[in-house]
């Protein structure tokens, strides 16, 4: 299980882009609400992601797209390519990820992006993902449903549907005191409510796919003199 606590493309003003929208601008990638979308006035554009420092940058995720495909460059301060990403993919309203080898300097990424229509990319998250320990095999997954209906006297009803938003809940034992203190340094940077990019099974998105998501309620460990426990609740955020 990956999480990405840290994501380089939020609140960054260096961001550009060829054929963008203007009532959709590029700078809505890094809008933490997923749906917010950028669009190109054509069936591609080149985004441009600038840093005033070196990144460090393990994971890529992208989510609420047109794309068809789109090729990715990581690069230093002098321009040179540390480490090249080529995905072919589908329009999708959810979230994908990959994942390499850790790279420490980055100060651009260049994503070239294409699609069969319009394009259009709701939010891309990027940085050095924490890996979580395994949690126990058996977890909770469901739904929170705002959808609401009113209904007459003779049981007629009309619906104003909402899909269904998904819902986990992890559990996590046998652990150290080192471990947990990692897992709470990184928790205390974003706390509940803040929309995070989660990959539950990160080799196995045929199980679960990756999810934007929050963490519903406060992380508490239960400690005891062999092992920690704690649970994990977070909820889809669109």
């Amino acid at each position: 299980m990956k999480i990405l606590f840290k994501n380089i493309i939020e609140n960054n003003s260096g961001i550009s882009a060829t054929n963008q929208s203007l009532n959709y601008p590029v700078g809505n990638i890094a809008h933490p609400f997923l749906k917010k979308r950028f669009k190109s006035t054509g069936t591609a554009s080149l985004i441009i992601i600038d840093f005033d420092t070196d990144q460090c940058v393990s994971c890529f995720f992208w989510g609420y797209h047109s794309m068809t495909s789109f090729d990715v460059e990581f690069k230093n301060s002098v321009g040179t390519v540390l480490h090249t990403l080529n995905i072919t993919t589908t329009p999708n309203t959810q979230v994908d990820s990959t994942y390499f080898p850790k790279i420490e300097t980055v100060r651009s990424i260049e994503i070239t992006i294409n699609a069969s229509t319009g394009v259009y990319l709701g939010g891309i998250g990027a940085g050095c993902c924490f890996m979580m320990p395994n949690f126990i095999s058996e977890y909770k997954k469901g739904n929170q449903d705002s959808s609401f209906d009113v209904e007459s006297n003779d049981g007629q009803s009309l619906q104003n549907y909402s899909k269904p938003k998904r819902v986990y809940g992890l559990n996590f034992g046998a652990l150290n005191d080192e471990t947990t203190d990692l897992i709470n340094d990184e928790y205390i940077t974003v706390g509940t409510g803040k929309p995070l990019y989660i990959d539950i099974f990160e080799n196995l998105h045929t199980k679960e796919s990756p999810i934007y998501a929050k963490i519903l309620t406060a992380l508490n460990f239960n400690k005891n003199k062999l092992s920690d426990t704690f649970a994990l609740q977070i909820r889809e955020a669109r």
